[in-house]
């Protein structure tokens, strides 16, 4: 737990804070241990609107903002029902009410006030650790995700804000990314071993899929390394909509070039194709 991240692998943290000496000093810190802060904000609504915007992978969040249209809690509340983003507040108080109403909207720790540098590090590389586990234990029970590890074609999802949600053993040794490293990450993770214009292309592949409004498969063709060789694949992408066409994710799908009008004969692509249809018609949750 010592070990500063890799500016690649660097997680993107928003700081919510209304003492503005004190976010500047924890976007410092933030900085100094290789992680990518954000400018901090000091407005819980102009941080929610920003969220999109700047898709951060963590959030630091002062319980108690004072001047702000919605405090803490009231930010945690939003983030929790439409972003399922991991967040930490930032507390000085420790009175039973605030702390109840804290915990109801699942934080992933706190940071006491006045705190140490050591403190900001243990408590995001804890709260992002249990993150990234509880997608894999989502993952684990449920029998779509079961059926697709064991498939002979590379499948990665992504959730509605581009964060791989799942990633197969295929498409691990084609991108030589282990889906615990990325696992809660945005997309371009997934392809950290190729060039910027393969992780630029990747990116692009899943804005293009969430922005569409009905069920339509996108090919594409792109060069993708291994970190040992690097490789030619053809690369389909399919909208994870629901019934009432709302963009729920991004379904990646990886394979050799000129292998599509075989692999589609197959029955591994027909439960792939079933899978796909099934989250389309039923609205299910992949994780």
């Amino acid at each position: 737990m010592n070990n500063y991240l890799h500016p690649m692998n660097a997680l993107k943290i928003m700081i919510v804070e209304d003492e503005i000496i004190v976010a500047k000093d924890i976007q410092r810190i933030l900085k100094k241990m290789g992680y990518e802060a954000f400018d901090p904000f000091v407005q819980g609504k102009k941080a929610l609107d920003a969220i999109e915007k700047l898709n951060p992978d963590l959030i630091l969040l002062d319980i108690n903002l004072k001047g702000s249209e919605l405090d803490g809690i009231q930010v945690a509340e939003q983030i929790h029902q439409h972003y399922q983003l991991p967040f930490i507040f930032l507390t000085a108080f420790s009175d039973k009410p605030t702390l109840e109403r804290a915990k109801l909207t699942e934080p992933y720790g706190y940071i006491i006030k006045p705190f140490e540098e050591n403190d900001i590090r243990t408590a995001i590389e804890i709260a992002y650790y249990k993150y990234t586990k509880d997608i894999e234990m989502q993952n684990k029970g449920n029998r779509f995700a079961i059926a697709l590890d064991s498939l002979d074609v590379a499948v990665i999802i992504t959730d509605a804000q581009e964060k791989i949600i799942f990633m197969n053993k295929m498409a691990e040794s084609i991108t030589g990314s282990l889906k615990q490293e990325v696992m809660g990450k945005d997309i371009s993770h997934a392809m950290k071993n190729s060039n910027d214009t393969t992780r630029e292309s990747i990116k692009s592949l899943a804005r293009t899929a969430l922005n569409q409004v009905q069920k339509k498969e996108n090919d594409s063709e792109l060069s993708v390394s291994n970190g040992v060789s690097v490789h030619q694949v053809n690369v389909n992408t399919y909208p994870i909509l629901s019934v009432n066409n709302k963009t729920n994710g991004c379904a990646f799908v990886l394979t050799s070039p000129g292998s599509k009008d075989v692999v589609q004969e197959t029955s591994t692509d027909k439960n792939l194709f079933n899978f796909l249809e099934n989250i389309y018609a039923n609205n299910t949750e992949i994780h």
